[in-house]
């Protein structure tokens, strides 16, 4: 003979459930704080991780454009033909120096 028992189960208390669901709700605004408002919350560890990426790419475009200017700066202190070039970029004359524009009349 078979005796199909359920076992028994605990109800619990009114009271019992007014602490569960006390203790539930400190501890979701417990999550809730920690996730979204504490100053090292996860929201505000994922913002300055991205603010690090940006932060870190625009380091490395610094350091090769800083590269490049030290080496225009090395060949500008060492290199006379380089700075007649950028002095004829910017028009400027030698002394006793006189530009003729040859152009004719109705292209300038």
């Amino acid at each position: 003979m078979v005796m199909n028992k359920k076992p028994p189960t605990a109800l619990l208390s009114s009271q019992q459930k007014l602490t569960l669901i006390v203790i539930s709700c400190f501890g979701a605004l417990a999550l809730v704080y920690l996730i979204f408002i504490a100053d090292q919350s996860v929201l505000s560890i994922m913002k300055k991780k991205y603010r690090l990426e940006i932060l870190e790419k625009e380091k490395s475009s610094l350091i090769i454009d800083n590269s490049g200017l030290a080496v225009e700066t090395e060949r500008a202190k060492n290199d006379l033909e380089y700075i007649e070039s950028i002095a004829r970029e910017r028009n400027m004359l030698k002394k006793n120096e006189l530009i003729i524009d040859l152009t004719p009349k109705s292209k300038r």
